[in-house]
């Protein structure tokens, strides 16, 4: 599968891989994009290192509307592409898609340097990178983009100064969903009288303060449960509502305002009553014992969650009602959206290993 040991013209100091299984379609550079960045670099910076050459991993902004031409009934079938993230560091993953790799048109596939406007992209199949990572990387690792945020990425081969993805080993064990990786987010973004987070340092830390917002209201939620179900009857009791507020405002969730066997089977029923009320409270659902089905109940918040536009007598009952509602599902939401985000940006796997400013040989797929 490999040139390697073949006398093929060199390509970035080797021979590339025969490229096989690929597939291919149209691109552009996207002027779009760039014209968007020069608040950051300026027309001769972008003239620079807007060039998209061969072999350079090539990415699309999400969300780019479809060409105008559609709307005229002449099809465009261009992907608009770009390979440098110079201007736009301060941006998340999230908001670009990996294309894939840029080659000429199948009779130019040899020819080196910039591609002009229009090129071709492969997906899909193998083929050969420059490996452009901090670090080694190992033979058959599961390889990523990122943003190229490190200072010991090798540099651009074709210097023009392009800031080029950074490509690294795909580790599950070192998925942002991890709890060191987490509480550090977490204490950066709320630490009091700390700095106010950049606009990228916001996008990362999203997840986790949203995640923190969700387990938050979930604790809130158990303490209510404890102690409405702290009552001699079966039904739970209520707690007042100057006192919801009180254990919210410790919680932060919102803004502060100024054993004999007889007492054994005691606490085992008010553990069991407990934990009746917390599962009901928590996932705010009730479940009809006939049928197995649960169903939202609205009224197993600390407060109604009124519609919007509605006026209460303490507006703060509703910023608790919204951080309740639908808790669970989002914590779940937000682990799942975490998760999907980061195999988004898994885009392949290498059979060869390499070492960075080198050829690795790459075996891509299609997200």
């Amino acid at each position: 599968m490999s040139n390697v040991h073949t006398a093929l013209p060199p390509v970035n100091n080797s021979s590339p891989i025969t490229p096989t299984g690929e597939t291919k379609y149209n691109a552009r550079v996207d002027e779009a994009e760039w014209r968007t960045r020069q608040g950051h670099l300026g027309a001769a910076d972008v003239r620079r290192v807007a060039e998209v050459h061969q072999r350079d991993l090539v990415f699309g902004r999400r969300g780019r509307k479809p060409s105008s031409l559609i709307k005229r009934g002449m099809q465009d079938s261009h992907a608009p592409a770009f390979a440098a993230f110079n201007g736009i560091l301060h941006h998340s993953e999230d908001e670009f898609k990996f294309l894939g790799l840029a080659t000429n048109a199948p009779e130019h596939q040899a020819r080196n340097g910039p591609l002009g406007k229009q090129f071709a992209i492969y997906v899909d199949g193998s083929n050969t990178i420059v490996c452009r990572s901090a670090l080694a990387i190992p033979k058959f690792a599961k390889l990523a983009w990122s943003l190229p945020r490190s200072p010991d990425l090798p540099i651009d081969g074709a210097g023009a100064g392009r800031m080029l993805a950074e490509i690294r080993e795909y580790k599950a064990g070192e998925s942002i969903v991890r709890p060191h990786q987490l509480h550090a987010m977490i204490a950066r973004g709320t630490a009091p009288g700390g700095a106010k987070l950049s606009p990228a340092d916001e996008k990362r830390h999203q997840f986790p303060l949203q995640l923190w917002e969700q387990l938050r209201a979930i604790g809130f939620t158990f303490v209510l449960a404890f102690l409405e179900s702290d009552t001699d009857d079966e039904a739970p009791g209520r707690v007042d509502d100057r006192e919801k507020l009180r254990i919210a405002e410790i919680f932060g969730m919102i803004d502060a305002r100024g054993a004999n066997r007889a007492q054994k089977s005691g606490s085992q029923m008010r553990a069991a009553k407990f934990a009746r009320h917390a599962l009901d409270a928590v996932f705010q659902m009730s479940n009809n014992a006939r049928t197995g089905a649960s169903a939202h109940n609205d009224s197993l918040g600390a407060f109604p969650l009124h519609p919007a536009g509605v006026q209460t007598t303490d507006q703060r009952t509703q910023e608790v009602a919204r951080q309740q509602s639908g808790q669970v599902a989002g914590l779940l939401q937000g682990i799942i959206n975490a998760f999907a985000s980061e195999q988004e940006r898994v885009i392949g796997f290498t059979p060869s290993g390499g070492f960075p400013g080198f050829n690795m040989d790459i075996v891509m797929r299609r997200q």
